[in-house]
């Protein structure tokens, strides 16, 4: 799938699935059950079996559970053992919804999320030259003094 297609696609208005449908260049597929299954292997066949397991126990730690005709799929996975990335072997077409709506829902947040200002070890760059010794100064000191580099050296958008 082209990313830049479909980032174009959904800035100028398409829903997620025809973005998905013009960033692939391709139809939509059956959306059965079957027709995952039919195309797809489980995770242990394509990790082996040291990555399956633990991987189960990554899930059970975070709270999930995975039955043996349960499926992990480690791209819609926020981190490792994330359990909305378990898509149940009964019902895998509302599960991978699921899991995709998270996913989706993560990356909306992440680009809506700020960037940092400034590199962090840029900023302490900066500190131990104002500073040399401000591992001696209080917390709330050194903060304040971080902040006021920033400010002073982060970019700044015409205009701001």
């Amino acid at each position: 799938m082209n990313q830049e297609i479909y980032d174009a696609a959904i800035k100028n208005g398409c829903t997620p699935r025809m973005a998905e449908m013009l960033a692939a260049r391709k139809g939509p597929g059956l959306n059965t059950d079957t027709s995952w299954w039919a195309g797809n292997t489980h995770f242990s066949e394509e990790h082996g079996d040291e990555y399956a397991e633990r991987t189960r126990k990554l899930v059970e730690r975070h709270g999930g559970h995975m039955g043996p005709h349960d499926d992990y799929i480690p791209w819609l996975a926020r981190f490792p053992g994330d359990p909305n990335a378990v898509i149940s072997g009964m019902d895998a077409k509302s599960g991978i919804a699921r899991a995709a709506e998270t996913h989706q829902a993560e990356i909306v947040r992440r680009k809506t999320k700020p960037a940092p200002p400034l590199a962090p070890d840029l900023v302490e760059e900066k500190v131990s030259q104002v500073a040399p010794d401000h591992d001696k100064l209080p917390a709330k000191e050194k903060q304040k003094l971080k902040q006021e580099i920033i400010e002073k050296h982060a970019y700044k958008p015409e205009g701001e």
